[in-house]
């Protein structure tokens, strides 16, 4: 099972699966002999950058296709390499030839990307990808949810770490809230467990559709940290010719979680509400009024 960010035209990924559920972001689902995939599709970008980030924050892979060298290309670059997604496929279109993105490739991770326009290749290929288990405590972001008739309220999310289980207890971050798995289904298969990279529906006990949110994970209890107020040391990408102000209005985003804050000084953000996030996790930092809108990358670490 793997998750693919599909960026640009969906062509591709709609030839290749089939369409699911659509918000802001638009699943395409295969499932062959190869294996299964999920395409994420960020509907609203490049006018909104939230379904780009949740698209590459929760991708093992992606599929990129080009058919302008434009300021939306560079940003999806910028996308991809910040969050380190090294395995993806470039499809290039309207008479682009490989020696022109030769120079927006070099020294990123698209360096290690294949060129392919044949659908049945690139299913083959992303279908191939190799998802690690992750031990540790079960982390599930969840991108959408809504209710069921007869089931309640389902959630829909991708097991980043450990695995998740029928009639397990999960909380619900960044509040303590707490609620129990009624089920678990994988592509409309019902399961009792779910391991790491497995794209799920959870059938939740203890909560309505009404009391959630965009940017909630799903975890073991105690197993994440939240805050406010947190000493960061940027990377940043080399296509950003800005600095960091004291003042300056800044998101962290990580998952589906898209949070606003602004910098106190140099090194450290104050936001608006409470970040979920476990010990050394990795965010993608933006400022909304640069070019590109992801101007790097910080980790969040516990302090002694």
């Amino acid at each position: 099972m793997v998750n693919i960010a599909a960026l640009g035209n969906p062509e591709i990924a709609a030839q290749i699966g089939k369409k699911g559920t659509e918000s802001d972001i638009t699943m395409y689902n295969y499932k062959g002999r190869e294996g299964t995939i999920t395409f994420m599709h960020p509907n609203r970008y490049p006018e909104r950058l939230p379904p780009l980030l949740f698209s590459v924050n929760l991708a093992h892979g992606a599929l990129l296709t080009i058919e302008s060298l434009d300021r939306t290309l560079g940003e999806e670059i910028v996308a991809l390499d910040m969050r380190r997604i090294n395995r993806g496929i470039i499809v290039l279109r309207n008479y682009i030839m490989p020696e022109q993105v030769e120079p927006l490739r070099k020294g990123t991770v698209l360096d290690g990307y294949s060129i392919i326009d044949d659908p049945i290749r690139i299913r083959e290929n992303l279908a191939s990808l190799d998802i690690p288990h992750k031990d540790g405590a079960t982390l599930v972001p969840v991108d959408h949810f809504f209710p069921v008739k007869g089931v309640g309220t389902v959630i829909l999310g991708t097991v980043m770490r450990g695995t998740v289980e029928k009639h397990q207890e999960l909380q619900i971050y960044p509040s303590e809230r707490k609620v129990q798995v009624k089920s678990i289904q994988i592509h409309d298969r019902d399961v009792d467990t779910a391991g790491t990279g497995s794209r799920v529906g959870l059938a939740l006990k203890g909560i309505k559709p009404d009391e959630l949110e965009r940017g909630i994970t799903l975890a073991e209890p105690g197993s994440m940290l939240t805050g406010e107020t947190f000493e960061i040391e940027p990377e940043f990408t080399p296509f950003w010719k800005g600095s960091v102000k004291a003042g300056m209005s800044v998101h962290l985003s990580s998952g589906t979680q898209f949070t606003a804050g602004k910098m106190l000084d140099e090194s450290t953000v104050h936001l608006e509400k409470k970040l979920a996030y476990t010990d050394g996790e990795e965010m993608l930092l933006i400022q909304a009024d640069s070019i590109p809108r992801i101007i790097g990358r910080t980790e969040l670490e516990v302090k002694e």
